[in-house]
C-alpha cells in the first residue's frame, strides 16, 4: 500500500485526481490481501489439518495444485507487483505520453545489408 501511494502521489496530476486514484487503488488493492487471507484458510484446512479433512472437503490432486497456487499468488506475487499494476491502470493517460507514439501511413524503412 505504501508503494501505491507513494507511485500516486508521485505523478504529475490535481490533487483532487490524486485523491480520486489513491482511494480507487486503495479499494482495489485491498482484494488482494482478502484473497491471500481465503486462501491461506483453504490451504490450512486442506493440507495442514490431515487428509479426513481433505478429504471430506471433496479436494483432488489439480484442486489443491490450484489451491498451491492461489496461495502463492496471494502472498508472493501479487502483494509485490499488484501496486505498480494499479497504478499503471490508473496513470494510462500520463503513460501515454513516455510511449512512442505510431502515426498512421508512417513506414519505417530498414537499410540494407
Amino acid at each position: 500500500m505504501p508503494l501505491l501511494l507513494a507511485l500516486v502521489l508521485v505523478a504529475p496530476t490535481e490533487i483532487g485526481d490524486k485523491l480520486y486514484r489513491a482511494i480507487m487503488g486503495s479499494v482495489v488493492f485491498m482484494l488482494i490481501p482478502v484473497w491471500g487471507i481465503a486462501c491461506d484458510a483453504l490451504k490450512v484446512l486442506v493440507f495442514q489439518m490431515g487428509p479426513a479433512v481433505a478429504a471430506q472437503m471433496g479436494t483432488m490432486p489439480l484442486t489443491r495444485e490450484l489451491l498451491a497456487l492461489a496461495y502463492q499468488l496471494g502472498y508472493l506475487i501479487l502483494p509485490a507487483i499488484a501496486p505498480m499494476l494499479i497504478w499503471a491502470t490508473l496513470h494510462r493517460d500520463f503513460l501515454r505520453q513516455w510511449l512512442p507514439q505510431t502515426r498512421p501511413g508512417l513506414s519505417v524503412s530498414l537499410p540494407a545489408d
